[in-house]
Order: C-alpha cells, then structure tokens, then sequence
C-alpha cells in the first residue's frame, strides 16, 4: 500500500503575484501573467492536451523572456505530469534546472516536483542525488526538501534514520507550520508503526488527527488499535468514523458490525445493519441476511432474527440458512415451522455434514411433535451417519421407549 504519494498539481508557483515583487520573485510581463492565468484555468479544468498544444508555440515566441518562458515549461510539466507521461516530465524538469538566473523560491519548486516523481516512480537513488543537487543549488534549505530525503529514506525501510533526519529539524517558525507539521508527523507514525512502536506512533497520529481529522488517519489509528489487541479502541474510533458520516462502503459497515459483535454489542450491531440495510447501502442477499438474523439472535430479538433467515433461506441457492433457520425456530419451540424449515433445507440440498445434521433434527423435531414413525425414519438415517450416529442412537431409544409405555 502507498501512504505517501504525490499531489496532483505540482508545482507552487504565486501567480496572483507575479506581477509585482511581493512574492520575492522578478515581475513578468503582463502578456506572460495572462498566458500563464490562462493556461492555470486550463489545468483546473484538466485540459491538459489543449495546454500542451498551445504552450509549445508560445515558447517559440520571442517577446517572452528565459524567466517567462521556465514558467510556461513547468505549466508544461504539469499538464505531462497529469496525462501520466512520468519520463517526459522528469526530463522537462531536468531541463529547467539547467536553467541560468532562475530564483530560488521557483527553482524550489522545481526541485520539490521533480524528487516527489522520482519517488512515486521508486527512482530513490535518483530523488537523492536530485536532494543533494537541491542542497548545492539552494541558497535556502527549505524544510520540504527534508521531508522528502525522509520520505525517500522510508521507502527504503530505513526507518530510523527518516525519523533522526525529521528529528534534527529545529527551525522554529517552520516547525509552526501546518504542512510541515502534518507531514512530520504522518512520516513519525509510519516510521513508527514498522518499527512496531505502537504506542509512539499512536502518540504522533492522534496530534496528526487534532490538526487534520482525516478518514484515512482515524483508520489508521483503528489498525493501530488492532495491533496492540486493544479491541474496545479500535470499535471505538471505528464508531467515531461511522458516527461523522465517513462509512461509505459495505464493507466497512460489515467490519463494524464485526467489531460490535467482538465486543458483544449485538444489538448495535444489528440495529446498524438493519439501518444500512433500509438505506440500500448493504446489498440484501443471502449472506448479509443470515448475518443480520445471527446479529438479532444474539441480542435475543427472535422475531427479527426469525424474519431475516426466512430471508436469507429464501435467497440463497442452498438450504443451509434453511437449517440455520430450523435450528433458530426448534430453540424458540416453535416446532411445526421448525419442522417445515428443515424440510426446505432439505429439499433445497445441503452439503453433507449438514444434510447429516439436518436428517438428525428432522428426526428429533418429528418425534417431538409425536409423528413417532416419520420420527425413527429420519432417526434410522442419522444413525448410518458417524457424525450423527450417537445422537441418533439417544433419540432412538428415546422412540423405544416412548412405544413400549
């Protein structure tokens, strides 16, 4: 699984300032600002094909200059990137690092996009030599640049040195910043968690949670939760996630009907899947019917649990849920519709261990319904069977006797 990934847009460039020298960088000219206004609203709207077509004759135009002209190449890069053409951007990046007189708030940038590809594309030796190009090259060491060597050193599984690198970064205003918080301490909790220090990387990813409350972190956190068998905190935040709404799949809901019922919480458990079920956001097939009915069983709601395997016997290809049903029914001493769904289970065709058993209840719901002869039929046939033989043979006796009084 990749935690770590590259933004879609790559490049940072201030383009509400660069017409004037607030942002530290040289101005442009005012056709240069419109071209690049244009061709930014080209991006946002995922034109990419119809920017690269346009951009390549603005670049043969003269009135633009060097500066004006990397600008429109990293719109460029962009636009490849975003069309998934990896080696043609990596190449138009190395282009503009080549690149004489560019300032080093842009050139930054440049760097930052290019090592983020190299190590989305696994090139970790390439992303190093590219941090050490950036080191040279950088009058000032933007922390971003750390973060990925950190990054970088995380893929290769070395964990420890990500997290002593991360560690020797004392600049304080940078350490106020909130993207560069938020990647410190995603890169201290994954760092952590492989090196399987639950506790500290529970610690970095519930201040990550407080500054930005992310599904994917709260999941994260549950697993971690799981990890050191802590099952009340892992239901917990799980809840947390079902509770904000953030629960969009079937399989999610399941794992958490999974987690209340590990915890014996049936009920809410099955008043959550009766919900989702109500919501069409659980398919209503046989499987997740027989599980709502288990769910209400275990809660002791027998008429919900009886009206769910009905369901789920009716649905499925098989008897089996029929079974389940007889079994449900026999415990609440309803024996003629006990007797009727196991016939069913029957008819439809079971397996054969559960034919086995299925023979056996027949008999055993038979003779307690005093139909003795059908009874010693059924009990007769699950006496031949070696799962159910010593069973069998109690219920037969039982029949000897009941016809000898």
């Amino acid at each position: 699984m990749t935690y770590l990934t590259v933004p879609k847009q790559l490049v940072i460039i201030f383009f509400f300032f660069l017409c004037t020298n607030a942002s530290g960088l040289p101005t442009i000219s005012q056709a240069a600002y419109e071209k690049v206004t244009d061709y930014r609203k080209l991006l946002l709207k995922n034109k990419y094909k119809e920017l690269l077509t346009s951009v390549d004759e603005d670049l043969k135009e003269r009135k633009f200059s060097n500066y004006e002209k990397s600008i429109l190449k990293s719109l460029k890069a962009e636009a490849l990137f975003n069309l998934d053409r990896k080696t043609e951007t990596i190449y138009l990046y190395n282009q503009l690092l080549y690149e004489k007189g560019l300032p080093d708030q842009f050139l930054a940038s440049i760097f930052q996009s290019l090592i983020s590809i190299q190590i989305q594309e696994t090139q970790y030796e390439k992303a190093l030599n590219t941090i050490y190009k950036a080191k040279k090259t950088l009058k000032d060491q933007n922390y971003k640049l750390q973060t990925l060597e950190a990054k970088i050193l995380f893929h290769q599984k070395e964990y420890q040195k990500a997290l002593d690198l991360l560690s020797r970064f004392k600049d304080r205003d940078t350490l106020k910043q909130t993207s560069f918080q938020r990647d410190r301490l995603l890169l201290q909790f994954l760092c952590n968690r492989e090196l399987k220090r639950y506790a500290t990387a529970i610690e970095h990813l519930t201040i990550l949670i407080k500054i930005d409350a992310k599904k994917i972190y709260l999941e994260y956190l549950a697993n971690l939760y799981f990890l050191q068998s802590n099952g009340k905190m892992q239901l917990a935040i799980t809840e947390m996630i079902y509770e904000s709404d953030l629960m969009t799949t079937e399989s999610e809901l399941l794992n958490l009907s999974y987690l209340l019922a590990e915890q014996k919480n049936y009920f809410r458990a099955a008043q959550i899947l009766d919900k989702e079920f109500k919501a069409n956001t659980i398919e209503k097939n046989a499987k997740n019917y027989a599980l709502l009915a288990r769910l209400w069983y275990l809660a002791k709601e027998t008429e919900s649990a009886l009206d769910n395997m009905k369901k789920a016997g009716a649905a499925s290809k098989t008897g089996s849920y029929y079974l389940e049903l007889a079994y449900f029914l026999a415990e609440a001493g309803q024996w003629q519709e006990a007797e009727k769904a196991v016939s069913k289970s029957l008819n439809k065709g079971l397996q054969k261990q559960k034919e086995h058993s299925a023979t056996l209840l027949k008999g055993q719901i038979l003779h307690t319904l005093k139909r003795f002869d059908e009874a010693k039929y059924y009990l007769a046939k699950a006496y031949k069977y070696t799962k159910t033989k010593k069973d069998a043979e109690k219920w037969l006796q039982s029949y000897e006797k009941t016809m000898n009084n």
